[in-house]
């Protein structure tokens, strides 16, 4: 998840997302790995992945899906 964490702050949001991935394959549970990862598809345009992030996290953290969903439908 850090390794994620630094590409975005280094704007390579495309390695970013595989960093993420690759952090849930080994810890599924990880809400902040998905939490940014949707924020990745959000920033992608691909609001059906945003969307299925969103379901997940509803489950194992309200609070960051709640957060998702509301920069997911803020204007840009």
């Amino acid at each position: 998840r850090l390794l994620g964490i630094a590409y975005t702050e280094t704007r390579d949001l495309v390695t970013a997302a595989e960093a993420f991935r690759q952090a849930l394959k080994i810890n599924p549970q990880d809400a902040t790995a998905w939490y940014n990862l949707g924020l990745l598809y959000n920033l992608a345009g691909r609001e059906n992945q945003v969307m299925e992030i969103y379901q997940k996290l509803k489950t194992l953290s309200p609070d960051l899906a709640d957060k998702l969903f509301n920069l997911a439908i803020a204007p840009r």
